[in-house]
């Protein structure tokens, strides 16, 4: 029988990784796996785990959000390991496995993990640190991690629409240079974000012909400043960017530059307060089996 690495997080979601964990085992065993299961603790768990133990794994899974996903694929870069990684997600709104249409029933992730193929799937690089989806700064994207886990886990994508909400009065434009391949834009930005998915905060919807997964671009957005906010919110519902307050782009290469340090967020995880950030696509980095 094949070796197969989970590794859960047991408190994503509403803890429905851990409900469902005999069942995942007991199906993947009757898919041929002998599965070794390892559930997360604290922040960085996934990575160290996945660094350690996927050597001698021929297929890795992982179960949680898609912080956990950012930490899995974090461990195996560490390694240079080139083993499939399969997700089964369970977190509260998993953006990255809404843009590639994988289920969150666990029998039906398991069932395609189990009879798909391993696809390269296209990663960032920000400073030096992989992400899997996005890296964000600006007005909200503090709510992706200052928002308590038993809030996520009750309330889903609600808790973060109340913690938003709370912090409207607050927000305050940042005033950056963005060199997008070549290009650069110097303005004051609501909103600043490099994604590889098609789904940012379960809200903001991208088609495939903007955000292809694998064509070793990420996609650039930036919210100027409003002057027109139902303006703004309609060019994001539609997918119709050509508005004055969004530059949307897809580039290999950007550089973010601001005069005072500003915090980012990395695949709903805070990232280290930054001036200057260098981000570029890693094209086919992520071994996803699908």
């Amino acid at each position: 029988m094949k070796k197969c690495l989970l590794i859960v997080n047991p408190v994503a979601g509403k803890r429905m990784a851990v409900k469902n964990l005999s069942g995942m085992e007991r199906l993947l065993h009757d898919h041929g796996y002998v599965c070794t299961t390892v559930l997360t603790e604290d922040r960085g768990d996934a990575t160290r785990i996945a660094a350690e133990k996927s050597p001698n794994a021929d297929l890795v899974i992982c179960s949680g959000g898609d912080g956990t996903l950012n930490e899995v694929s974090r461990g195996l870069e560490q390694v240079h390991s080139q083993k499939p990684l399969g997700y089964i997600p369970s977190g509260s709104t998993n953006d990255f496995a809404s843009s590639l249409s994988i289920p969150t029933d666990y029998t039906k992730a398991i069932d395609r993990i189990a009879g798909g193929m391993s696809r390269p799937v296209d990663m960032g690089s920000f400073n030096g640190r992989t992400f899997v989806y996005i890296a964000a700064c600006g007005a909200f994207t503090r709510v992706s991690y200052a928002v308590p886990q038993e809030k996520k886990n009750h309330w889903g994508w609600l808790a973060y629409l109340a913690e938003g909400v709370r912090e409207l009065p607050g927000i305050r434009p940042l005033h950056l240079s963005v060199e997008i391949d070549g290009e650069v834009f110097e303005d004051d930005f609501l909103w600043a974000s490099v994604t590889n998915a098609r789904s940012i905060g379960g809200v903001i919807k991208l088609d495939e012909s903007k955000a292809d997964l694998q064509d070793g671009k990420l996609e650039v957005m930036l919210i100027r400043k409003p002057g027109d906010l139902g303006r703004i919110a309609r060019a994001l519902q539609t997918g119709k960017y050509d508005v004055p307050e969004i530059i949307f782009r897809s580039a290999k290469e950007i550089h973010v530059h601001s005069q005072r340090p500003i915090s980012w967020t990395l695949d709903g995880e805070q990232a280290d307060t930054q001036g200057d950030v260098d981000i570029v696509c890693l094209p086919g980095a992520l071994r996803l089996v699908m």
